[in-house]
């Protein structure tokens, strides 16, 4: 919540969390958890309190301990991890200092929890046959090569630019009110609806899905605004000898239009793709916002149901109810 109030992004976190690289706190737990077992069993084992954890503990299977105690929490991580807490998961760095071995560790179990981490966002985007779109599932599917890299715990390639680059993130993460029909049930002024509901308002009576993927690629009022932007991308893939523009999923063009790495790029391009790319998607963001402003079409008539019936938006939808900012991002943006 406080990284969401500093940036001033706001809605379902699970997007603004993978960009920045900031796990989820009982994730990150388990690295510090496993770090600590570590410290007081094998780095620093003759110290105080390495000797009141490992002499009365030691022969305590973790059937025996209480739940509430840090003696469990430790002994549940290194279990999660399969690491013996009688055997040194590192034996091969017998003769390096103790800060090394540490740190070596703690490299090894942030690749186990980004694998961990993947599986479950993967498994809460994943949608059966018959079930309605959800918002995770939009965000993953753009963002699905952005998350093939190996460690979570480092941001976006496109933040590690000294740029200003929140209305991209805010854009990626589906937490601005640009005229992207899937993300207008953040304002103020528009009711809530389910995510498959949210058809684009420049399309009506057409009832189509107003997300990035229709709005940038597809809709016929919106779409234009991304042509320049296309255009110098399929010039910088050209330069980068990557495939052609026409040869790329839908998914993985509005991941290109909104900053990511596209697929099959070297790493050492990496951060030269960032640099070329960035001030096109930024001017794109910035016609879409300009043209967000100018042209407000109608909302859709209110479907809310009656006061007295008690309705609570799906799990991965949820609106976060924050005190209003004074920060203004259109001044910002001047």
């Amino acid at each position: 919540m406080l990284l969401a109030r500093v940036l001033h992004v706001y809605g379902d976190h699970t997007g603004l969390l993978v960009d920045t690289g900031v796990p989820t706190l009982r994730l990150t737990k388990k690295v510090h958890l496993t770090q600590l077992h570590c410290r007081l069993t094998i780095t620093r084992p003759d110290t105080l309190p390495a000797l009141l954890f490992v002499k009365p503990k030691s022969s305590f299977p973790l059937s025996h301990l209480y739940t509430s105690t840090l003696d469990y929490h430790k002994g549940y991580a290194t279990h999660s991890f399969k690491i013996d807490l009688q055997t040194d998961p590192l034996p091969h760095m017998a003769s390096q200092p103790p800060k090394n071995r540490e740190c070596t560790l703690r490299n090894m179990i942030r690749k186990f929890i980004s694998d961990l981490w993947k599986r479950q966002l993967y498994n809460v985007s994943r949608t059966h046959a018959g079930q309605p779109p959800r918002r995770k599932t939009s965000y993953i599917q753009f963002a699905n090569d952005d998350l093939q890299r190996l460690d979570l715990f480092k941001p976006a390639q496109f933040l590690s630019i000294s740029h200003n680059q929140l209305p991209l993130v805010r854009l990626q993460t589906q937490d601005t009110s640009y005229n992207i029909s899937t993300h207008l049930h953040l304002r103020n002024t528009h009711t809530y609806n389910l995510y498959a509901e949210r058809y684009c308002l420049s399309c009506l009576p057409l009832q189509i899905l107003g997300n990035e993927t229709h709005t940038l690629l597809h809709c016929p009022h919106f779409s234009p605004l991304a042509q320049p932007a296309i255009h110098s991308l399929m010039l910088n893939l050209q330069q980068f000898d990557l495939w052609a523009w026409a040869t790329y999923a839908d998914t993985q063009k509005v991941a290109m239009l909104l900053g990511y790495i596209p697929p099959k790029l070297d790493r050492q391009h990496k951060k030269a793709w960032v640099l070329l790319t960035f001030p096109t998607c930024t001017e794109f963001i910035y016609s879409l916002q300009s043209h967000s402003r100018l042209t407000q079409p109608p909302l859709l008539p209110s479907t809310s149901l009656p006061p007295t019936i008690s309705f609570s938006p799906p799990p991965d939808d949820i609106h976060c109810q924050v005190c209003q900012s004074p920060f203004d991002e259109h001044q910002m943006l001047l």
